[in-house]
């Protein structure tokens, strides 16, 4: 069993000695193997003794209660968990370690031989491993997987499901997963998914996993307002109205003037919307999940007017050019139930020669301010789109203002 090679480990903690006072590293052995204990000078202190074949021991209720000393039975207890730990090790270190930190046996086989230890791999890893025990309370992390117990095999979305660490150390937190873990031992799973894997750890360092996969009526695709749908609606009409993908049942909720849905809640992802006599502007159409996923629909009425909200670029992209005339443009960009306006007009800046666009530019900014921004003229797309480098000496300066209108009553 000798394996002291140097006292001072390479990690630097030093190495256990074989009876150093009342850690009793060598007597385990026999505890353990032989299943009786070693007794060493000063047996006689002991206050519980049995036979055996080879004469008085101490009791083997050794662990916790009719121990010796404190001392060790806090040993024993380290012994026990390392010996455990080492046989559920794997042999090769896990191939994905971001949530299983383990060394395998391979690892300890190679470090024995490369560092020149007498004793066999099994008694290096004791030893670096009881070390840590009886420093800690608790085997090394590389040691042990962190085990999570849970029934996540038919999950269902934005459900609280209870959780169990039976090897822990310490307190538990999750280190990447879907989801939301509340410590000690909740998790809510996500709003949608099919399956995963949550990683967890515990204070001592040490990794664990466990695996969920959602139910296939939990099954969340892509909640989306579907193209199929209706974008206009006459008063005294009705036209159906669908969703796509999601958890049903769904919870239905329209705002609109005179405009309203035949049910709240469908199991079907489809709806019927009613325009009235009085109907106008725009039906908006607000649909909810089981999971809690949320979409927004639009349908204009037939009745209605565009009016301006704001001066701002609300609406970006690329608009069409509807009406030129000399240095100005205007341009538009509709959208459903939202139209932007930008209203351009240049200024040709003369600039040094060979040097366009930068000092025509800075220029331009200079002249133009805050009403530089390209809002949705598809024309403009240089770095700095108020100057439009025309040659190697002039550019032109645009200068934009804007008007965001909605489809209202």
């Amino acid at each position: 069993m000798a394996c002291v090679k140097n006292q001072i480990a390479p990690w630097g903690d030093p190495l256990m000695l074989e009876n150093p006072g009342e850690e009793l590293y060598f007597g385990e052995v026999y505890r353990q193997i032989l299943q009786e204990a070693w007794l060493p000078k000063g047996s006689e202190l002991w206050e519980r003794v049995g036979k055996s074949r080879r004469g008085s021991r101490p009791t083997q209720k050794g662990l916790y209660a009719h121990s010796p000393t404190e001392a060790q039975a806090i040993v024993r207890q380290c012994f026990s968990k390392c010996a455990a730990a080492w046989r559920a090790l794997p042999w090769d270190n896990p191939i994905d370690t971001s949530c299983d930190n383990r060394w395998g046996k391979q690892y300890w086989y190679d470090f024995k031989h490369n560092e020149g230890y007498p004793c066999s791999y099994y008694d290096l890893f004791m030893r670096f491993c009881m070390r840590h025990c009886i420093d800690t309370g608790w085997v090394m992390p590389s040691a042990y997987l962190l085990s999570s117990k849970a029934d996540l095999s038919h999950v269902e979305c934005n459900k609280i499901y209870d959780l169990a660490f039976p090897n822990k150390c310490g307190e538990v937190s999750m280190v990447s997963g879907e989801g939301e873990f509340v410590a000690p031992g909740e998790w809510v799973s996500p709003k949608c998914g099919t399956e995963g894997d949550l990683c967890f750890k515990d204070v001592n360092g040490s990794l664990g996993f466990i695996s969920y996969k959602f139910s296939p009526l939990h099954w969340c695709t892509e909640f989306i307002w579907p193209s199929i749908n209706p974008s206009e609606i006459d008063p005294n009409e009705s036209k159906p109205v669908y969703v796509e993908g999601g958890v049903p049942p769904y919870t239905w909720l329209c705002e609109g003037a005179d405009m309203s849905l035949s049910a709240s809640i469908t199991n079907d992802p489809v709806n019927s919307l009613h325009a009235g006599p009085d109907a106008g502007g725009t039906a908006h159409i607000k649909v909810n999940d089981i999971c809690g996923n949320e979409i927004t629909g639009h349908v204009m009425c037939s009745v209605g007017q565009w009016v301006v909200k704001s001066n701002d670029c609300v609406l970006k992209g690329d608009g069409e050019l509807y009406f030129s005339f000399g240095y100005e443009r205007w341009h538009r960009l509709i959208i459903g139930y939202r139209k932007q306006q930008q209203y351009s007009v240049y200024t040709a800046i003369l600039g040094i020669p060979g040097e366009c666009p930068d000092p025509i530019c800075s220029q331009c900014l200079a002249w133009c301010g805050p009403n530089c921004e390209n809002c949705i003229n598809p024309d403009v797309h240089s770095p700095h789109w108020y100057c439009d480098c025309v040659d190697s000496s002039k550019g032109n300066c645009w200068r934009a203002s804007f008007e965001y209108f909605e489809w209202e009553c």
